[in-house]
């Protein structure tokens, strides 16, 4: 409406900008709503990745199962058993490697008699010091190991290896709770002197 003083044109911009805001109240909601697109298009990418992350470390667990030596059951290693029986088998080669050059022991393991292997200190590993999780002992070979280990009989240091891991396994409280267990892993290093 036209007032006395005023300008016409301004009048018009007056009225034009209220449409401009009420259509920019609607280019809000679909601004809003193409956000939530946006959201649910992006959790739906970072759940792929993650998806894809976890395929790829399993993948990685069940290779790493493939090359431990142990004894074949009817279920496969869980990752936690997967990892100590990795750890144990690594300790058991770096100590047979140890003795073959005449150094020191660096690891503490239970030999295949049960009873704990001494190190130079000559402190035996206590019950308490075992890997949790370590009595466990299962998982499936591949037919090609499989077909390895009846060729060829395992070399005496090997099969001490093959002894000391799962005997350090074997022996371990079938009662211990591998989550609680977990958080309880303590690192078996002896300190050279």
């Amino acid at each position: 409406m036209f007032r006395y003083g005023e300008d016409p044109q301004a009048t018009k911009k007056t009225s034009s900008s209220s449409s401009i805001t009420s259509s920019s109240g609607g280019n809000r909601r679909k601004r809003n709503t193409l956000s939530a697109r946006e959201r649910n298009l992006r959790r739906l990418e970072s759940n792929e990745r993650e998806r894809m992350r976890m395929h790829s470390l399993n993948d990685a667990f069940q290779a790493l199962r493939e090359v431990i030596p142990h004894v074949t059951m009817e279920r496969k290693l869980s990752k936690i058993e997967t990892l100590t029986l990795a750890k144990n088998y690594i300790m058991a080669l770096t100590n047979v490697i140890c003795e073959m050059r005449g150094e020191n022991l660096p690891y503490k393991l239970l030999t295949s008699s049960g009873s704990s292997e001494v190190a130079d200190d000559g402190v035996p590993m206590s019950a308490d010091e075992h890997e949790p999780g370590d009595e466990f002992l299962a998982g499936n070979n591949n037919h090609h190991q499989q077909q390895q280990q009846q060729q060829l009989p395992p070399s005496p240091q090997q099969q001490q290896i093959f002894d000391l891991v799962a005997n350090g396994i074997t022996q371990k409280k079938e009662e211990e709770d591998v989550i609680d267990g977990f958080t309880n892993i303590k690192s078996e290093v002896v300190a050279d002197d």
